[in-house]
């Protein structure tokens, strides 16, 4: 047996390779690629002429011929700028340099910018050029800004108002200043904005807040900077908040000759003094009583075994803040009176969405005799009258747990001591309807239909809000895949006109109902178009068209042919000694796409062909040919 190298068959094979791939890769170049040593120059008010350069960034770093010349144009858009020369080409990291010319004959008087546009086949580029034309004979800055308006130190200043000042004009002529402002709430302020103009407007500014600016004018011979100014904006904060302090809230046997005191409510803005209006009597709310300076006050000689309400308001020139409504009882006297009224306070009356995790609070209920302490017994139940749910001892609050939804509750409170008992009012409230929309049905067209018109809408049914006062709006998902993707919110109609469908096509859709509780989504449906399209024309005949030397066993076979609807296909096959086939010439129908023939003939040209049928109509085929062996 011969040896066999195979290291020499691998290097031969890796080198065919090699050369394969240098033979695809060094037919292109590199292109080009602009670049320019700097994209702003600055001649000041003293620099003639500045050197600027245009290169070709690109390397041949590859197996390739080499780099394509960048071709590029430098444009100026104002006249006292050029460029020399305008124009160039680099080879490969190659570059040139352009001097970049000003003439300031022909400038504005001050700051002159211009651009220098870089074009070319290997990309574009922008250079920005600044000059400045200064006044002959004259080199002085701008006046320094002052006169602030607000004056410096001014308090009371509406929040709406404008800032300006005078000076900070140019002392040159020819030359316009402009203004670069500096305002905020500390110091030293920041930089906020340049205007040309002295008076500006910094919208609405904030109560009782110092704020500092200042300005800097500035023209083409330098800039002036004005000293820092501040102002104090209007203060229009009411006083502060009121807190009751004594007697305490819902103290009792306090003594028939209680001081009532508090503390708070003082003005905010200087120069206002804040005076005190008391509410106070056996009512709630309590009565206005009388207004007061101080503090405190002395009731003089309650009565005993008595609940008195009170709440203070703190007033000045900005307003007025209250305290809320305290109440105490005074030491009791041997008495049989009932508890007092019982308030039912939350839920209120008829208050419907209520949460499911609701409180129930009331006032009042409180026993009217000294040594004496009222409990509380509630009534509760979804049901009229409520039947009693429990003791609730002292507290005015309670806990029901979690209520259920969409429920009414009916409820009453009885406070009872060893004098008797006292009944609230019964209330009612509702708690919230959280239910999702109800279940979607899809109508038409019905699922898995077929043959469904163009021009078909969609229907469906249910899917309503069930909660009072919510309505539902359906989301329609539709197209040709599944699941189909959303397509639109149909708003509160349950039909849609999807406009007209493709022949032959199967679509898929379903609904989703929507509300403010939450979604219900419907089923998927599809249904397919009505096709009328002819079934497809047969190919890949088997023996090939214009075969020879076919067996005499051969048997008949070929593709396509298929219905372009989906629908049940059938083959004629025809078979003869003429092109011109004829009826004579049909063997049969079948379902196959192959028809097994009997012994042919030794060197005979056979022609033929199939006709593929469906519901419909018929497709022809062409006539095939084919010469059998001897």
């Amino acid at each position: 047996m011969p040896r066999v190298i195979r290291g020499h068959t691998s290097h031969r094979l890796w080198l065919s390779v090699f050369l394969l791939l240098l033979a695809a890769v060094s037919c292109w170049k590199v292109e080009p690629d602009l670049a320019v040593s700097t994209n702003s120059v600055n001649f000041d008010s003293f620099i003639d002429s500045i050197e600027v350069q245009v290169r070709n960034d690109s390397e041949d770093n590859a197996l390739t011929t080499g780099v394509d010349v960048l071709n590029y144009q430098l444009k100026c858009d104002k006249p006292w700028v050029s460029v020399s020369p305008a124009s160039g080409t680099c080879g490969e990291m190659e570059k040139h340099g352009h001097l970049v010319i000003v003439d300031r004959s022909l400038m504005e008087l001050g700051e002159n910018t211009a651009t220098i546009s870089v074009t070319s086949n290997g990309g574009s580029a922008t250079i920005n050029v600044r000059a400045i034309r200064t006044v002959p004979g004259c080199s002085d800055k701008a006046d320094v800004p002052h006169t602030p308006q607000p004056a410096m130190a001014a308090t009371g200043v509406p929040v709406d108002t404008e800032l300006s000042f005078e000076g900070g004009d140019s002392r040159c002529s020819g030359l316009t200043a402009t203004y670069d402002v500096y305002f905020g709430a500390t110091t030293p302020p920041p930089f906020h904005h340049t205007d040309s103009l002295k008076v500006w407007s910094p919208g609405p500014l904030a109560n009782n807040t110092i704020y500092y600016w200042r300005i800097v004018a500035k023209d083409a011979n330098g800039s002036s900077g004005g000293p820092e100014w501040r102002f104090r904006t209007v203060c229009v904060l009411g006083p502060s908040d009121v807190t009751l302090l004594a007697p305490a809230n819902n103290a009792t046997n306090v003594s028939v000759v209680e001081n009532l005191t508090w503390r708070g409510g003082e003005s905010r803005c200087a120069g206002l003094s804040a005076t005190y209006d008391l509410y106070f009597g056996t009512t709630n709310p309590p009565p206005f009583h009388h207004t007061t300076s101080v503090k405190s006050w002395y009731a003089g000689i309650m009565t005993k075994g008595t609940t008195y309400y009170w709440r203070v308001v703190a007033s000045d020139e900005n307003g007025s803040d209250s305290s809320p409504v305290w109440s105490f009882t005074t030491v009791p006297q041997p008495c049989t009176t009932l508890p007092s009224a019982v308030t039912l306070e939350s839920p209120a009356q008829g208050a419907t969405d209520v949460p499911v995790s609701q409180d129930l609070s009331w006032s009042g209920g409180n026993s009217r005799c000294e040594g004496m302490s009222a409990t509380y017994d509630v009534y509760f139940g979804d049901e009229t009258p409520p039947p009693l749910d429990h003791n609730n001892g002292s507290s005015k609050t309670w806990d029901p747990g979690t209520l259920e939804y969409d429920t009414i509750y009916y409820w009453r409170v009885v406070a009872r001591d060893a004098s008797g008992s006292t009944t609230s009012s019964e209330r009612w409230f509702r708690t919230p309807c959280s239910l999702d929309p109800g279940s979607l049905t899809l109508v038409s067209p019905a699922d898995n239909a077929t043959g469904v018109a163009l021009d078909v809408n969609l229907l469906w049914g249910g899917g309503n809000s069930r909660c009072p006062g919510l309505s539902s709006t359906y989301d329609v998902y539709f197209g040709t895949s599944s699941p189909p993707p959303f397509h639109h919110n149909n708003g509160g109609t349950k039909n849609w006109d999807p406009g007209t469908l493709s022949l032959g096509t199967k679509y898929y859709w379903r609904i989703v109902a929507k509300d403010a509780n939450g979604t219900t989504s419907g089923p998927e449906w599809d249904f397919i178009t009505v096709c009328n399209t002819l079934p497809g024309a047969p190919c890949s005949p088997s023996p090939s068209n214009a075969a020879i030397n076919v067996s005499r066993e051969q048997n008949l076979a070929w593709g396509c042919g298929n219905s372009n609807c989906g629908l049940p296909v059938t083959y004629d096959v025809y078979l003869g000694r003429s092109p011109n086939l004829d009826e004579d010439d049909k063997l049969g129908s079948i379902s196959s796409k192959s028809w097994t023939l009997p012994r042919l003939s030794a060197l005979t040209t056979y022609y033929w062909k199939i006709v593929v049928k469906d519901a419909n109509g018929t497709t022809s085929g062409p006539v095939w040919t084919f010469v059998t062996r001897s």
